[in-house]
């Protein structure tokens, strides 16, 4: 008596298309970048670590470039928000604060900073359909 052995792999249709990939890649990145704290003190966590800076900038590096190349559409129409984020972000409190204080602090500050405002370019990219795509992977 023989079991059967159903379709061989090469039959079987492809589970993971690449849209379904890009689904899955976009929702643990925009995860990451939503709640990059959780996601590290999870992986510090579990590796033992004290938590490491490279490795910190270096994840929200990804998730932010992950984003913003995965959502990368040519129809962008600059808002007023668009704006009002490049005069209040950068041109009042940066610049402003940086002339009245110097610059008082240490290369990762600012690198983290140009991270952190790198963010919103990334996410203003992300459409509707994006977020209905990648859902599955937030509930997850």
């Amino acid at each position: 008596m023989s079991l059967p052995l159903g379709k061989p792999a090469s039959a079987m249709p492809n589970v993971m298309s690449s849209n379904v990939l890009r689904q899955v890649v976009f929702g643990a990145a925009f995860a990451i970048l939503i709640a990059p704290n959780s996601v590290l003190v999870l992986g510090f966590g579990m590796t033992g670590s004290p938590g490491n800076s490279l490795v910190t900038g270096a994840v929200l590096m990804l998730a932010t470039i992950a984003v913003g190349l995965l959502c990368f559409r040519r129809d962008i129409v600059l808002l007023p928000a668009d704006y009002l984020f490049l005069a209040l972000a950068l041109v009042l409190c940066i610049a402003s604060s940086s002339v009245i204080n110097g610059w008082t602090t240490n290369a990762k500050e600012y690198q983290l900073l140009a991270l952190s405002l790198a963010a919103y370019p990334a996410c203003r990219l992300i459409s509707g359909a994006d977020m209905l795509a990648g859902r599955f992977s937030l509930l997850g």
